[in-house]
């Protein structure tokens, strides 16, 4: 059965700023959203949310 969420990751940690900071710094993302208990991430070749 295939996942219904498509090309996205969605990556959990508790704190959400730190684990975007790495996903900038070591991945090469952008952070292209903010919301208070999340944080949209996208990258050239992968898309994702760290809650």
């Amino acid at each position: 059965m295939a996942n219904s969420f498509g090309t996205d990751i969605l990556l959990q940690a508790q704190d959400p700023k730190d684990a975007a900071s790495f996903c900038v710094a070591f991945l090469d993302f952008k952070i292209t959203g903010e919301a208070p208990e999340m944080i949209s991430v996208h990258g050239r070749h992968i898309k994702g949310e760290t809650l």
